[in-house]
């Protein structure tokens, strides 16, 4: 089997401290499984504020489901070329630089890719844990990566939306009462004409303005929104919002926002004006794609269960992920009776 424990202090699998450079592109990669063929596609996961010497880490839950999440996103699909990557980020107090050898083992055993971030050098609030995720835009090896928060579980193969003709180079979608749902996104880094450096000087003077820029929107259930306080709109949401809206030159930007796609073709106007619309579709151009069934058709399972908002169970798009609220997300209960030891027999059997 393999050990969960922990010990008190560096071990020698330790590697060497990696760069507590501030800069977003210094992070430090370790690369658990290589690829003789590189793949443009990623599906990326984030889990920061790590402290492995916790007897019961929260981070742990968000573990678990990214290889929950993997095993839907890959193991039920072989051919899937998309690979599997999370960004790791350990607490500034811990004494460890990487994760448990335990956890690294299960992460290479599905072959899932390890990034390590730089340490912070004091303790994040919570709007620097939340943007740590736009580190995504400094993986350029990638055409296009999917980044799905820890409290994001899968229902079945996603790459449908890298490949899908429907869709624009980045893609986002409304949920709930905002514009914007930054637990699930997709980016173009390789193709993007601003660094992430420059994004976050813009973004960061934006958020210096006695008076920001106005902004209007439409939210999943068809209702006119506008400003910049709906939840998290001065993080990581408003931050997709405004990088989308006014931003963005040539990349073409998708917001999936209920029944409905609003596409941005056109260049944005400038002198922080809101970019426009070019064109509003049905979102129904992905149900073929869809990699789930028709609602009717998957009544009583899990995944139809899974998804609890009515209005949106037979979307597609939406009936093809779960998106955890309140107290049911991965890391509020980390499991109590979670197993010491988790065997690689029992792993590879139920695969």
């Amino acid at each position: 089997g393999i050990s969960l424990g922990y010990t008190s202090g560096p071990t020698s699998w330790l590697s060497t401290t990696p760069s507590l450079s501030t800069k977003y592109h210094n992070a430090t990669t370790k690369t658990i499984t290589n690829r003789q063929s590189p793949s443009e596609w990623a599906f990326v996961f984030l889990m920061a504020d790590c402290d492995p010497t916790k007897a019961q880490p929260a981070y742990r839950g968000i573990l678990y489901n990214i290889m929950a999440a993997t095993y839907v996103l890959k193991y039920q699909d072989p051919t899937s070329p998309t690979d599997v990557v999370v960004l790791v980020q350990l607490s500034h107090s811990t004494t460890f630089e990487r994760l448990l050898p335990a956890e690294e083992a299960l992460l290479e055993f599905m072959k899932i890719k390890i990034r390590y971030l730089p340490k912070p050098d004091k303790v994040p609030t919570f709007y620097e844990l939340v943007m740590a995720k736009f580190h995504v835009l400094t993986m350029k090896e990638y055409s296009k990566i999917m980044f799905l928060d820890g409290d994001v579980l899968p229902l079945c193969n996603l790459d449908y939306l890298f490949s899908s003709k429907s869709l624009g180079d980045i893609v986002l979608h409304a949920m709930y009462d905002d514009p914007i749902n930054a637990g699930f996104f997709i980016v173009a880094p390789r193709t993007s004409e601003l660094n992430l450096d420059e994004l976050m000087q813009e973004w960061n003077h934006f958020r210096s303005l006695p008076q920001p820029p106005s902004v209007e929107y439409r939210l999943w259930k068809g209702e006119k929104g506008s400003g910049w306080d709906f939840y998290c709109g001065d993080s990581d949401q408003g931050f997709l919002l405004y990088w989308s809206l006014f931003l963005q030159s040539k990349q073409s930007v998708s917001i999936i926002i209920g029944p409905n796609i609003e596409h941005y073709d056109d260049l944005p106007l400038g002198n922080g004006l809101q970019r426009q619309p070019s064109r509003v579709v049905s979102s129904s151009v992905l149900l073929e794609a869809s990699c789930l069934p028709s609602a009717a058709d998957r009544k009583g399972t899990w995944a139809q269960n899974a998804v609890t908002e009515p209005m949106v169970s037979n979307l597609p798009f939406y009936q093809d992920f779960y998106h955890m609220v309140g107290y049911s997300k991965a890391w509020e209960y980390p499991p109590a009776n979670w197993h010491a030891s988790l065997s690689l027999t029992e792993l590879t059997s139920t695969q």
